[in-house]
């Protein structure tokens, strides 16, 4: 697996959206088809829905979509378009630093130039600060050994 110029590209240009004045509509998308019908009417990035994705897929929302299904959605959607994507996350299918950073690994070589990472947990109570500081610590050291400057953005 190799992160292409194409994607660093990508990367580059999710970040410079972000910098902008004023707002940019970054639709959530949940399968390919979706993801080119988008592109195709003009938006910029796209970012993946995981409730969108799991009921698509016959599953609940809250990381019970299998994480093969949302790296084959990724994989297929990021295929079909040539804009950036964004991927929702969910809490990173995994709570230690080694499934963090393996799995935010095989997304970003699944095509992903951003990952939304959210802290709140399936009892409605919010993630230990800590254990939030751990997740993003591994997902950005990935920036720096695969050279590749995604985008990580922390949410509910």
């Amino acid at each position: 697996m190799i992160i292409t110029q194409n994607q660093k590209d990508k990367a580059a240009q999710f970040q410079e959206m972000h910098k902008r004045e004023g707002i940019f509509v970054l639709p959530n998308i949940w399968d390919a088809g979706g993801a080119r019908i988008f592109e195709e009417r003009g938006f910029e990035a796209l970012a993946t829905t995981s409730a969108g994705i799991a009921f698509a897929n016959g599953f609940s929302d809250g990381e019970v979509l299998p994480l093969n299904i949302l790296l084959e959605t990724v994989r297929r959607v990021t295929k079909r378009i040539t804009i950036p994507l964004s991927v929702d996350f969910e809490r990173g299918y995994g709570e230690n630093d080694s499934q963090i950073y393996e799995n935010t690994k095989q997304l970003l070589f699944g095509g992903a130039v951003g990952l939304n990472i959210e802290d709140g947990l399936p009892n409605k109570k919010i993630s230990d600060a800590q254990v939030m500081k751990n997740k993003l610590d591994c997902m950005n050291e990935l920036k720096k050994e695969i050279g590749l400057h995604f985008l990580t953005l922390k949410g509910l």
